[in-house]
């Protein structure tokens, strides 16, 4: 008997303590029964979306118990925003944990969730973030964190068990993907927040797996933990959706996969030891020998940043394949608030951005680039165009299209504007096409801006100035480059030279260029002077180019003045000299005013030449000579190609002395236009004439010669011979003859 009472003791110690938790259980269940039934499967709903603010819809409700308490599941949940028709996240099931204690102490609100199967989809906006679909526009309802901080402290934990994430957006590669599974757990633990997650899916997105602990408030953490890492995400396939390029087809280029390791702590409300390692796989194309970029590894560190709320970065490792990184320095800072992003690089060289750009632009191929970024700045942030800031130093490019540099300059950008700033050049350039030979450089400065517009690119050039042993040039105006049209372009260009020849020596001699027999001409014809100064007026759609009949709005003006100037303009035709005056080419129409200028050293007075059409360069010549000798005036009809018709005429006759010269000749400047034409007149003021058939001279002599293909033609022409008054008549005749016709009054002594 004293054997059996411990052990009827035990039994009703174990049946008592076994009423008192069914008594629990049957409190707890009675009040979970009375809200949560099946009948009651609406309130629970509409419960549920006030809290939310939206319509919740659910298919089937199910009671079941667990060790901790009950669990109520509710399948195929579908929530939905007040006033959208398409449900903005669907449930395959929500599991509801209770805890008995909670419900004994009259607690009605769950301390677990379970989220499995959920299915929703996120996507870009306007300004690029991702948003909740048929969730209603961005900010119509903010954060209420005390609420989120309010279910953080009720919540015991959270699961989340292969969700569904479809993503939609032009940044996305394809346009859409969807991220499956994605499972993730929170709980709380002794030492704050805990989390886990992890993410896989589409092909450019590799694995991803997180974690980390969070102390104090979600929007103010005291201390924080954070682990990422993440492997084999396709930086192209991001590239690819970004540019749209062709260039950058799966079956031409390859590789670049990314692989990233945060290690993030947060301290004392600051980040400390911070770092992330970052491992860029090289970017090969089928069609290159060389990577298109380098392979890359770099680690960065992270601190709190000189400001409240900001992250300063550190680069303390960054070396490239190639070893092209060996001088570079990044660093970089975050701003929380602004959610501003700031990167800055020095000695980065300029080779590593040619890979790529030849991927875009075949031509492209041969070109080779050489120089250093100093210094360069990138700014992101929310709702604002990217910027960008580069100065750079000793740039150098060579292409079979040409070579310039070295030069140095500053860049900018913001959203779609870019502003390059010339500060310094020397080296040569080169642009065979565009310039015979090589100029040497001795500086550079203005700027060039361009810009995108609805209808293609505006380029403009302000200030631009190069200077250089042979000359210096200035570039004021304006390209547009529409999608549709020819390129138009106003434009105003100035120079001058010390030594005219050198520069005309460059005109570029291709024959699809426009006015070959004009460029061909010119650096032929002046032999010699000083360009004063230069100005090109250029306006219009370039298909139309030159102008030859110009429109309202289009204009090809040059004007070239100068000094000390000798032309050559026609083979075998005595030279100009030192002349002095303007030359202007309006459309195919060229006109020289020569102020001054000798001929057979002869002083020229005011003269005018003028080509009506340069394609068809026929040149006429309007000019003058006073009071200068007649010898030498005659000396043009001996030392050109008109001595076939006057140089017996000349040789026969000396004439000498004071006369006045008009000439209008027309020459062509090009074979197979025709023959050259000369006209004028000589006006004698005293002259004096010998010819061995006379006596003696003909001296005073007074009047007009005219000339032209003919001859020369006389009337009228008086002078003194032996002391007797001469008059004589020229006419030409058949035959290349000369008809002269003298008259003289003999007074016989008395």
């Amino acid at each position: 008997m004293p054997a059996t009472r411990p052990l009827l003791k035990r039994i009703l110690v174990t049946t008592l303590a076994g009423l008192v938790i069914l008594a629990g259980l049957l409190v707890g269940g009675v009040r979970l029964v009375d809200h949560l039934m099946p009948r009651y499967r609406d309130a629970l709903a509409e419960r549920i979306g006030s809290r939310i603010d939206a319509d919740i819809d659910i298919a089937a409700i199910e009671l079941r118990w667990q060790w901790r308490g009950p669990l109520l599941a509710l399948d195929d949940v579908a929530i939905r925003r007040h006033g959208q028709s398409d449900p903005a996240v669907m449930l395959d099931r929500l599991d509801l944990h209770f805890s008995f204690s909670d419900l004994l102490d009259g607690g009605r609100l769950p301390d677990g969730l379970v989220i499995a199967g959920a299915e929703l989809a996120l996507q870009q906006t306007d300004d690029g973030r991702l948003r909740l679909r048929h969730w209603g526009a961005a900010g119509e309802t903010p954060t209420d964190w005390r609420r989120i901080e309010a279910a953080r402290e009720m919540l015991r934990f959270v699961r989340v068990e292969g969700a569904r994430i479809h993503l939609i957006g032009t940044a996305i590669p394809s346009g859409r993907a969807t991220i499956d599974p994605f499972d993730a757990r929170l709980w709380r633990a002794a030492d704050g927040l805990r989390w886990n997650l992890e993410a896989s899916g589409p092909d450019w997105l590799g694995q991803v797996a997180a974690r980390g602990r969070l102390e104090g408030a979600l929007t103010d953490p005291v201390d924080a933990d954070i682990h990422v890492d993440a492997d084999g995400i396709d930086t192209l396939a991001f590239a690819r959706a970004r540019s749209g390029s062709a260039a950058l087809e799966a079956d031409r280029v390859s590789g670049g996969a990314l692989s990233l390791s945060l290690r993030g702590r947060w301290r004392d409300r600051a980040l400390a030891d911070s770092s992330a390692d970052i491992a860029l796989s090289a970017i090969e194309a089928d069609d290159r020998e060389r990577p298109v970029l380098p392979g890359v590894e770099a680690r960065l560190e992270a601190e709190t940043g000189p400001t409240p709320g900001s992250v300063r970065m550190t680069a303390t490792k960054l070396t490239a394949n190639d070893g092209a990184l060996t001088d570079a320095r990044l660093t970089g800072t975050f701003a929380r608030e602004s959610r501003r992003l700031e990167l800055t690089a020095r000695g980065l060289p300029l080779a590593l951005a040619l890979p790529p750009a030849r991927l875009r632009f075949d031509r492209l191929a041969d070109t080779r680039i050489d120089g250093r970024l100093d210094a360069f700045t990138l700014s992101m942030a929310p709702d604002t165009p990217p910027s960008l800031e580069a100065a750079f130093s000793g740039l150098t490019v060579d292409d079979p299209a040409g070579h310039a540099g070295p030069i140095s300059g500053h860049y900018r950008q913001s959203g779609d504007v870019h502003r390059l700033r010339f500060d310094q050049a020397g080296g040569r350039l080169a642009i065979p096409r565009f310039m015979r030979g090589e100029l040497a450089i001795d500086g550079l400065g203005g700027a060039l801006a361009w810009q995108r517009a609805d209808d293609g690119w505006t380029i403009n050039a302000k200030k631009l100035q190069l200077t250089s042993g042979e000359a210096d040039v200035g570039i004021d105006g304006r390209l547009r480059l529409p999608d549709e049209a020819a390129p138009r372009i106003d434009l105003i260009a100035t120079a001058s030279a010390p030594d005219a020849t050198r520069l005309l020596a460059r005109i570029p001699q291709a024959e699809d260029l426009p006015n070959q027999r004009l460029r061909d001409w010119l650096p032929r014809a002046i032999t010699a002077g000083h360009l004063d100064a230069a100005r090109l007026e250029l306006a219009g759609p370039l298909d139309r180019f030159p102008f030859a009949d110009p429109r309202a709005d289009e204009r090809f003006h040059l004007e070239l003045e100068g000094h000390g100037v000798d032309v050559t303009y026609k083979p075998e035709w005595p030279p100009l000299e030192d002349a002095r005056g303007t030359l202007t080419l309006d459309g195919d129409d060229l006109r020289v005013d020569v102020a001054e200028a000798t001929m057979l050293g002869v002083a020229l007075g005011p003269s005018v030449g003028r080509v009506a059409d340069v394609r068809e360069p026929i040149l006429q010549v309007d000019g003058s000579v006073s009071d200068a000798r007649a010898e030498r005036m005659l000396a043009f009809l001996a030392r050109s190609p008109l001595r076939e018709r006057f140089g017996k005429l000349v040789e026969a006759l000396q004439v000498s002395g004071p006369a006045d010269l008009g000439l209008d000749l027309t020459i062509p400047l090009k074979p197979g236009l025709g023959e050259p034409e000369v006209a004028g007149h000589v006006d004698a003021h005293g002259a004096e004439l010998q010819h061995a058939a006379l006596p003696g001279p003909v001296t005073g002599i007074r009047g007009r010669i005219d000339f032209d293909a003919q001859g020369l033609t006389a009337e009228g022409l008086t002078g003194d011979l032996l002391g007797v008054v001469v008059r004589t008549d020229l006419e030409p005749r058949p035959g290349a003859r000369q008809h002269i016709d003298s008259r003289a009054r003999i007074a016989l002594p008395a």
